[in-house]
């Protein structure tokens, strides 16, 4: 639902039509060590550079499917702006 609802018409052609027939498995990548799954605290910060690339700083924990999937979706800030 992520790419449906944020991604742009190029992410959501690129990437759904494979996560959706489970061609490329995918993982959600939300909890964070000492945050829990509580998307309002998150700490990991998602910084867009000059180059036009996100770049992530933090950490993730309990990640279903790491290490086996083909597409983490991770949960990061991209401002200190909270909920």
């Amino acid at each position: 639902w992520m790419v449906d609802e944020f991604g742009n018409e190029e992410q959501r052609q690129k990437w759904l039509p494979s996560m959706v027939s489970m061609e490329n498995f995918t993982s959600y990548c939300l909890t964070e060590p000492g945050h829990g799954s509580d998307a309002g605290n998150l700490s990991t910060k998602a910084e867009l550079r000059d180059d036009g690339y996100y770049y992530l700083t933090g950490e993730k924990a309990f990640i279903s499917g790491g290490g086996h999937s083909d597409v983490y979706l991770v949960m990061a800030r991209t401002s200190n702006d909270g909920p």
